[in-house]
C-alpha cells in the first residue's frame, strides 16, 4: 500500500474511529513479526514527537512536528491510536461548541 492510499485511509475514516481502524488494518496487513518498516516508523515517530517537544517552545512548527510523531507512533500502538481517537473527538466537541457559541461566521449588526 502507498503513503497516499493510507493518507485517504486515514482521511476517509470514521471521526473518532480513524485511527485505531487504521491500526487495525495495518496490523492485519503486515501479520505479525518485527519487519523494517515497523521499526522505521517507530524510529521515525520518536524522533518526531521529542523533536517537536523540545523545540515546542520556540516560534514555529514544533507542535505541529510533535503531533506528527504521535500520529505514527499511534500508526504502530493501538494505546496511542486510541488517545489520537479521544483527542480528535474532544477536538471536534470543542469545534462544535464554539461554532454553536459564537455563531458560524455570520456577522451580526446592532440596529440603531
Amino acid at each position: 500500500m502507498s503513503i497516499a492510499q493510507d493518507w485517504s485511509r486515514i482521511r476517509h475514516g470514521r471521526p473518532g474511529r480513524r485511527f485505531v481502524e487504521f491500526h487495525q488494518a495495518r496490523c492485519k496487513r503486515r501479520a505479525g513479526g518485527w519487519p523494517r518498516e515497523r521499526i522505521v516508523t517507530l524510529l521515525l515517530g520518536t524522533v518526531l514527537l521529542v523533536g517537536g517537544l523540545a523545540i515546542g517552545w520556540l516560534p514555529g512548527p514544533g507542535g505541529f512536528v510533535a503531533i506528527l510523531g504521535a500520529a505514527l507512533l499511534g500508526v504502530e500502538w493501538l494505546r496511542i491510536a486510541k488517545l489520537l481517537d479521544r483527542c480528535e473527538r474532544l477536538v471536534w466537541a470543542g469545534w462544535l461548541f464554539v461554532q454553536r457559541r459564537f455563531g458560524r461566521g455570520e456577522a451580526t449588526t446592532t440596529e440603531e
